[in-house]
């Protein structure tokens, strides 16, 4: 009897586990991505091949532009569907609807911020070419949708929603929404604003600017605690995204062919932004009869950013520009009206909704005067406080798809110029190399020409004197050619010296621009492997200006132990490499953490001392300058009776640094390697619970180099030596390969975690490792086919047709 039972629930248990397993197999097909196959598809005029090569680069051929064009974004959807659904939902402030109550209030303030109002006026004010590129690449992505029907990328699944259509303004949207991330100039904005009226002011001239006297301000108390919501709503939207704040620099060079070994030009470029899984760029490479161009193009929008054709290649960086400002408006939304320098004017008034998943529908005012949106509606709850609005170069008209368009068929420099005309927002240091041995530079983007010195204090509307006048006009901007020196470096660094206009106080420390000049120098002649031995450098020339200031510090201390000595003995000997084998990186790493919050928190108060340390570009600036002065009055800390010295903080920060290594990595020093405190774990949006995380998270990883490093690696103060931004791609061309240029992305090029391509670069990029992708077509490559037809029909999308999806 007992056997028979035994034998019934095996049975049983069985069939459980087939009819299972089947079920999981079943869904397994239907989630894991194919790379070869055909479908029919209304849209395209030809046959159109979209392959894969062995790394996961995607290439488009086609017979037509418009048919490459359609395949890119058929091809984005099918890698990055989710990604793109998410950064679209954020612009359009339509969060809520799939998260619920929590995201309410980055709705409210990316549709107070109207992006998605004005990328329906762009719409019809960018060029035909560009439309053009945008219907075909919407096309593209929805000829996508309705191949796959219901079966959607798994984050949809377990999210339970369908993507609508995707439409030529959703690409704006993406344009725009990346420029609003890449702008922090608003938060350092804030943050002097608000150091202003906290500090003494003999301690807030020590860090204001030089170059410029402040205004007058209004007394902001209640101001600023509204503003540090908004700062606040802000963090939380890139946090969904993936797009935090750390380090906003990049990297890119050229170097001209007579310093090089080949006698051609080399151009790289590394862009320093949030990491991610998936990545933020999409590589890919489109080819037709009258277009060869392949680099790095953003999901959710056509065209090569960051890439090379057959007779010139470019590389960017964030310009630093300041490019917008806050007013203090005087406003009667009673009656309807504002003030300005002209007299009253009628305020303009939108309606805006937030669906709200389980809940019902929010409704609320935005305002808007001449200068932008009133942000006021984002802290309804605080009483009397001025009304202020925002003014952006992001909310006027420019053309960037057309700047890629013209980018991606330039033949030279004269073709290079041309297409930057049209580039608006974010502005951006573009490099320039080509195959005749030429190398340059532009400043592209638009800069306003303000009517005061700077645009770092908030202003009131009603003066004469508080206004935009225009923009710096395209031949002022900066601008070189074929320098003497046959090198240009741009990493966030001051751009030009001596400038008529006001451009930015918001550049980054000066130390990967000067550590990237110097590795080139010490070459006599460059060729594509000194471009991946500098792009994968990790000494810290900042390392080069404090250490001595430190050392002597702490070697005056007549009080230390020996363990200690025994560290102060590595520090002297160490030159600044920030590897995850080495125990100085750590050490040095802690104690300057330590230092920049005891010479600052005390001053500015917890919330400041936040928003201060999330903008690195200027609290690493303030804390060299700082430093260097050896009486400064931020040394003494203000909660205490007696005077405190340069001399003595430093001590007592490297006694806090060893405390918190003991406490965090053990007592045995052998332990304290940079590479056990300095890791990155690449993230997911919905990678955030322990049950995703094992399914999308890659790492974590130990990491080398720091914020200051050519290989830059940066964490959120907020967050100690948790990695968080540093190289989104590495590119590198070498003019004396043609055909080709070498790259490589810090996981992969596919948004699917069953792909092959989804992780699949890590382990070379933590390396410094690049691959080598080709212009010409390779009959190799796994290959899917788009087929015309001059009906979309349910029935050619049956059968063997819809597995390959």
């Amino acid at each position: 009897m007992l056997r028979k039972t035994l034998l019934w629930i095996f049975s049983i248990l069985f069939i459980f586990v087939v009819i299972f397993g089947s079920f999981v197999c079943v869904q397994y097909n239907k989630l894991k991505p194919h790379y070869s196959g055909s479908v029919k598809l209304p849209g395209i005029s030809d046959t159109t091949f979209i392959a894969w090569d062995s790394l996961g680069v995607i290439h488009i051929k086609g017979n037509t532009t418009d048919d490459v064009v359609f395949a890119s974004g058929f091809a984005s959807a099918k890698e990055r569907l989710w990604q793109m659904e998410l950064t679209r939902r954020v612009a359009r402030g339509q969060l809520s609807e799939i998260f619920g109550i929590r995201t309410l209030e980055i709705d409210k303030m990316f549709l107070t911020l109207g992006i998605d109002t004005f990328t329906q006026v762009l719409y019809r004010q960018i060029s035909p070419e560009s439309r053009r590129w945008l219907q075909q690449y919407a096309a593209g992505v929805n000829a996508y949708l309705k191949t796959i029907g219901d079966e959607l990328p798994i984050e949809f699944i377990l999210m339970k929603f369908k993507p609508r259509e995707w439409t030529p303004q959703d690409c704006l949207l993406q344009n725009r929404l990346m420029a609003w991330f890449l702008n922090f100039n608003w938060k350092a904005d804030l943050l002097y604003w608000q150091l202003l009226d906290k500090l003494p002011r003999n301690k807030f001239n020590e860090i204001w600017p030089k170059w410029g006297r402040y205004p007058d301000v209004l007394s902001i108390e209640k101001l600023n605690g509204s503003l540090s919501r908004l700062l606040q709503i802000d963090r939380e939207a890139r946090d969904i995204v993936g797009l935090t704040y750390a380090n906003w620099g990049s990297n890119n060079w050229v170097i001209a062919p007579a310093r090089t070994g080949k006698g051609f030009a080399l151009l790289a470029n590394d862009p320093h932004l949030a990491f991610q899984v998936p990545t933020i760029w999409i590589e890919m490479h489109m080819q037709s009869n009258d277009l060869n161009v392949a680099g790095f193009a953003f999901p959710g929008t056509p065209g090569i950013v960051i890439g090379r054709n057959e007779h010139i290649a470019w590389g960017v960086t964030n310009g630093m520009i300041d490019d917008s400002d806050f007013f203090i408006e005087k406003v009667d939304t009673t009656a309807g009206v504002y003030l300005n320098k002209e007299g009253k004017h009628r305020l303009s008034v939108q309606t805006r909704r937030v669906k709200i998943k389980d809940h019902q529908d929010r409704y609320f005012s935005v305002y808007r005067t001449a200068n932008g949106p009133i942000l006021n509606s984002l802290f309804p709850s605080v009483n009397n406080i001025p009304f202020i609005s925002f003014k952006w170069s992001g909310y006027f008209p420019s053309d960037e798809l057309k700047t890629f368009i013209e980018l991606a068929q330039a033949q030279n420099w004269g073709d290079f110029e041309h297409a930057l005309q049209t580039f608006g927002i974010p502005c951006q240091n573009f490099v320039y190399a080509d195959r005749n041995g030429n190398i340059g530079y532009r400043l592209g983007g638009r800069v306003p020409i303000r009517s005061y010195a700077n645009g770092l204090i908030p202003r009131r509307t009603w003066s004469l004197k508080n206004q935009w006048v225009e923009w710096v006009p395209f031949e002022e901007m900066p601008h070189i050619l074929n320098p003497d020196s046959g090198l240009i470096v741009t990493a966030n660094n001051r751009i030009a010296g001596k400038f008529p206009y006001y451009l930015s106080e918001l550049w980054e420390p000066p130390y990967r621009a000067a550590r990237i000049r110097e590795l080139i120098r010490q070459v006599p002649k460059s060729g594509l492997e000194t471009m991946q031995q500098i792009q994968k450098d990790s000494i810290s020339l900042l390392t080069r200006e404090i250490k001595p200031l430190i050392l002597a510090a702490l070697k005056g201390n007549p009080q230390q132990s020996q363990a200690a000595e025994d560290l102060l003995i590595l520090l002297s000997n160490w030159n600044g490499e920030m590897s995850t084998e080495k125990i100085a990186p750590t050490v040095f790493e802690t104690t300057q953490y330590f230092l920049i919050q005891n010479i600052f928190l005390d001053e500015m108060g917890k919330d400041l001392f936040h928003l201060f340390t999330d903008l690195p570009n200027f609290y690493l600036r303030v804390f060299v300058q700082v430093l260097k002065k050896k009486n400064s009055p931020w040394f003494d800390d203000v909660t205490t009776p007696q005077v405190e010295t340069r001399e003595g903080i430093i001590v007592k920060s490297f006694q806090e640094a060893i405390t918190f290594l003991n406490h965090r990595l053990g007592s045995d020093v052998e332990d304290w390697r940079w590479g056990n405190l300095h890791q990155l774990e690449l993230v997911h949006a919905l990678g955030k619970v322990s049950f995703t995380k094992l399914i999308f998270n890659k790492g974590p990883f130990p990491l080398s180099g720091n914020g200051t490093t050519v290989n830059v690696a940066s964490y959120k103060y907020a967050d100690p030596f948790r990695v968080v931004a540093g190289p989104s791609m590495r590119f590198v061309v070498d003019w004396g390969a043609p055909g080709v240029y070498w790259s490589v992305l810090p996981g992969g090029n596919s948004g699917n975690f069953l792909s092959p391509f989804y992780s699949n670069q890590i382990q070379s990029w933590r390396k410094g490792k690049m691959k080598r992708v080709s212009l010409q077509w390779h009959k190799e490559w796994q290959k899917f086919i788009l087929k015309p037809t001059q009906k979309f029909s349910n029935t050619s999308l049956t059968g063997s047709t819809l597995k390959y999806f």
